[in-house]
């Protein structure tokens, strides 16, 4: 009897969450082609947290977090 992997989320949580994703890629993608200026808060949104995680692994790699304290951040 299969009981579930806790690791792996269900697959139709995945799906929606592509689903997801892909409609926002897909909303994008046409107003670029209507000649519209996509938007850029997504952007920015992730140069921020790509800066948090920069910095997280930088305090990481230097002893100041630790793992769990390093993962709690997102």
């Amino acid at each position: 009897m299969h009981m579930g992997n806790m690791h792996q989320p269900e697959p139709w949580v995945f799906l929606k969450g592509l689903i997801t994703y892909s409609s926002g890629v897909l909303a994008d993608y046409n107003l670029a082609i209507d000649g519209i200026q996509v938007r850029e808060l997504q952007r920015q949104i992730w140069i921020d947290h790509q800066r948090n995680l920069d910095l997280a692994s930088r305090l990481l790699a230097e002893g100041r977090y630790t793992v769990s304290e390093f993962l709690g951040m997102y």
